[in-house]
């Protein structure tokens, strides 16, 4: 047995308690109390003093990320990014002007130009400026060259790339090509277009070994900001489910790989489409899944399942109920096959009457109304939990969505991803597209909490790196990046936003046995040199975990 001293222990129980001693036999949590107390009951327990000026957290939980996804795209893809990225020891600094995005790419062309096809990454029009298929033609059109989007729902690709990757060979079935007036490809992709050809042409040429280093950069990356478990948000979009999970199994037996307790779930339209277009055997393909690997504690499903309704908000691909204000027409995600979004509510209810959570991808306010409706529809069955329908992003919300889900019976969850305010605001309120009742809807975390709803937060990457902390601190402060503050009112309390990285991280994907510091849970926990309920918040901008712990071993 080992006993742990710290400052405080926070344990982030029902009663928010904290206390200075953790006592840890194996895997287990075994007691908090007072050191004393505790050396008193264990004479024999090994006291470890390493932390006795710091303090003792839940392991964090990033609940949306893309871990093979984020790792495809670290091997394959070069950052020209809005934000910084480290990836492979090189950090690679933001770009936030037109002038600095162009320069850029015309460095890294340069820089790479060994490579027989070139995908750079992180486009975001309103600080970058517009990119089309002519411009990166200027740049190099000696080879494939193609440019990702900050959203990953966008890929434009020059000419080269438009003809190797037979862009003009992709069925109309597949939507997502971007055509021009005389019914050619523009060069750009979106969603459905942009994931097929991404994954056939781009993803599929990093080799095992490119892939193992950049998982590894991807869970340090995690680790220096306190990560101990993630979810992935839709498993096999970046390559085949069995081939993600034999290299997830493979990177757990690499010694320097850093320990993280990895769930992941499927996205629905991916295993509707490979079960014959049947709900019932896309369900059973689920569920017999998660039946026969539930238990791994390290690499495991969650008991959970992936739609999306509307797009990416950086693209503006989201579903409102005001127009545009330059009157563009956008399109629902749930939208292939036989399927619609009038056919949401069908395609979920035998995950939801078999008490699977229910994630969805939602950003516009007339996608959550849906969204809501099908709660509705749901419900009827007298079946499902609340929290079940778990929305994710929550990216544009106005008054009458929190008025229904305060009188609902079964409230929706949410996971809010803090980085639209930090760094799109601004830009957003310069382009004036989005209709103007955007701008006082954005991420309105408290009014989720003040009804009823619990709250986590994500950084989805590869949208953004990971750090709980960091986003925890826009969720509290409500800065943005040039320190003005986005929409003060909807902030959130030290305590909700503590509990939004740990405990309600957990709850919401069913992980019972981490997210807090108590009796017989799994002794996953993180170290900070910083009082989460005392110390200044502006801290937490450039803090790195001192240490990260999963099941008592040290990551």
């Amino acid at each position: 047995m080992k006993i742990y001293s710290a400052k405080k222990i926070y344990s982030v129980n029902e009663d928010f308690t904290h206390t200075n001693a953790m006592a840890i036999e194996g895997e287990q949590i075994v007691e908090l109390d007072d050191l004393s107390c505790l050396m008193a009951k264990y004479p024999a327990a090994e006291v470890i003093t390493e932390y006795e000026n710091d303090f003792i957290y839940p392991g964090f939980v990033e609940p949306h990320l893309h871990i093979l996804g984020s790792a495809s795209m670290f091997a394959a893809l070069i950052p020209v990014s809005f934000t910084d990225w480290t990836i492979n020891g090189r950090t690679y600094k933001a770009v936030r002007t037109p002038e600095a995005f162009v320069s850029t790419m015309k460095e890294r062309v340069k820089e790479f130009s060994d490579r027989e096809t070139l995908v750079l990454w992180g486009h975001y029009e309103p600080l970058h400026g517009e990119l089309t298929r002519e411009i990166l033609d200027e740049i190099d059109s000696t080879r494939p060259f193609a440019m990702w989007g900050a959203s990953i729902h966008k890929l434009i690709l020059n000419s080269k790339a438009v003809e190797d990757f037979k862009v003009k060979d992709i069925p109309d079935s597949v939507w997502g090509v971007i055509k021009d007036a005389e019914g050619l490809p523009t060069g750009v992709l979106i969603e459905q277009a942009m994931f097929k050809t991404a994954v056939e042409h781009i993803v599929s040429k990093v080799s095992p070994q490119d892939m193992m280093q950049s998982l590894q950069s991807v869970l340090e990356q995690g680790r220096s900001k306190g990560v101990t478990t993630c979810v992935d948000m839709g498993i096999g979009i970046s390559m085949p489910y069995e081939m993600e999970l034999k290299l997830l199994q493979a990177a757990d037996a690499i010694p320097t790989m850093p320990k993280c307790r990895k769930g992941y779930m499927f996205g629905w339209q991916k295993v509707y489409e490979g079960q014959d277009l049947d709900a019932q055997k896309t369900f059973d393909f689920v569920d017999q899944h998660y039946k026969s690997n539930k238990d791994n504690n390290t690499l495991f499903p969650v008991k959970c399942i992936k739609f999306f309704a509307d797009g990416a908000v950086s693209d503006y691909e989201i579903i409102t109920k005001d127009e545009f204000q330059d009157n563009r027409v956008t399109g629902w995600l749930h939208r292939f096959a036989d399927r619609t979004e009038d056919t949401l509510a069908e395609d979920m209810s035998k995950f939801w009457d078999n008490d699977y959570s229910i994630a969805i991808h939602t950003q516009g306010d007339q996608a959550h109304s849906k969204v809501l409706d099908a709660v509705d529809t749901l419900s009827k069955s007298g079946k499902g939990r609340d929290g079940q329908m778990f929305i994710q992003h929550m990216g544009f919300t106005d008054d009458e969505f929190f008025e229904r889900v305060a009188a609902m019976k079964y409230k929706p969850s949410a996971s809010v991803t803090p980085y639209y305010s930090y760094h799109f605001y601004s830009s957003w309120q310069k382009e004036q597209i989005l209709p103007k009742s955007c701008f006082n809807q954005l991420q309105r975390a408290q009014s989720a909490l003040d009804a009823g709803m619990s709250v986590s937060l994500n950084a989805d990457i590869p949208l953004m790196p990971t750090n709980p902390m960091m986003g925890a601190y826009i969720l509290m402060t409500r800065l943005d990046i040039d320190g003005n503050v986005v929409l003060a009112e909807e902030a959130i309390s030290r305590q909700d936003a503590l509990k939004a990285i740990t405990k309600v991280a957990a709850e919401q994907h069913g992980l019972d046995k981490i997210g807090t510091l108590e009796k017989g849970k799994l002794a996953d926990f993180t170290v900070l040199e910083f009082d989460w309920m005392q110390d200044d918040l502006a801290k937490l901008t450039a803090l790195d975990a001192k240490a990260c712990y999963v099941g008592g071993e040290k990551s």
